[in-house]
């Protein structure tokens, strides 16, 4: 039997992001150990859409106390947070796996302390401004969000996408069409009608 991870379905249901494709799996085991690459996290982001999708946690609820505002990383974001950015290249050989991109403006990346099963991996946030200068990290610096993926997964919430830009100008051109077709109705009734 897998390990694998069944997200519940207050967070199922409103996931908005993209599954990872093969090529995008393909780069995660390429670029990380088996351990910090486990079965059960591909098959998370090969079958639900988290990817790009925005999780937000309370404060209340949040292990730091800070709360959570985290859009889950694409895998190649994960590979570049690990290898050319702190505080990746100083945790990833500690075991944890970058998954998250702050959206509340601290710069700080959310990780997971991955372990071979899911039940056991811890989503934290690990401050990119305390890496020491031998290029190591203190673990007494790492902000912990939740005890475990399933614990985070049950208390946190998705934020519904916005409309890009992109749907805005559409929306707007589709309203100044359908109002010079209205205006160009309107003329023909009272044409006919004078």
């Amino acid at each position: 039997m897998t390990d694998s991870l069944n997200l519940p379905a207050h967070i199922q249901s409103k996931l908005d992001g993209l599954k990872a494709e093969e090529n995008e799996l393909k780069l995660l085991t390429d670029n990380f150990e088996k351990e910090s690459m486990p079965f059960w996290y591909l098959h998370l982001i090969q079958n639900n859409a988290v990817i790009g999708a925005v999780f937000t946690m309370d404060k209340e609820t949040d292990l730091s106390g800070l709360g959570v505002n985290m859009t889950w990383m694409k895998p190649s974001d994960t590979v570049e947070e690990s290898q050319e950015f702190y505080p990746g290249i100083a945790v990833t050989k500690m075991g944890y796996v970058p998954v998250g991109i702050c959206r509340s403006g601290s710069g700080d990346p959310y990780f997971l302390k991955m372990s071979p099963s899911y039940q056991k991996a811890t989503l934290v946030r690990i401050p990119h401004d305390l890496v020491e200068e031998d290029d190591s990290y203190l673990e007494e610096n790492i902000e912990y969000v939740s005890h475990s993926l399933v614990e985070f997964f049950d208390l946190c919430s998705i934020v519904e996408k916005r409309k890009t830009p992109k749907d805005s100008h559409n929306d707007r051109l589709e309203y100044k069409q359908s109002k010079i077709q209205l205006g160009n109705q309107l003329k023909d009734y009272l044409a006919d009608n004078d």
